[in-house]
């Protein structure tokens, strides 16, 4: 909830590939509920999210959770990203 990790800047849940799609889903509601509002890095390399998990954190940015407007690095190396992925980010 809100002032969860109000501090944290940095969030490295690189190489976890059992996060996934609903890893990733349940970590954008997290956010949007105002969790971590000073993030800058999500960095999920390696953590199978998949189009579906991307699309999950790109929709909470879009409704403005708190964490789009501080947040300069998305990284997701490794991910299992497909064309989906690519336009929501775009």
């Amino acid at each position: 909830g809100a002032g969860v990790c109000g501090g944290l800047r940095v969030l490295c849940l690189e190489g976890n590939p059992d996060i996934g799609a609903d890893g990733a889903a349940a970590l954008a509601d997290v956010l949007s509920d105002g969790a971590c509002p000073g993030l800058e890095v999500l960095s999920l390399d390696g953590s199978s999210i998949g189009d579906a998990g991307v699309r999950a954190l790109v929709l909470a940015m879009e409704a403005g959770a708190p964490f789009a407007n501080s947040l300069r690095a998305l990284r997701l190396s490794d991910c299992g990203l497909g064309p989906e992925a690519l336009r929501d980010l775009a």
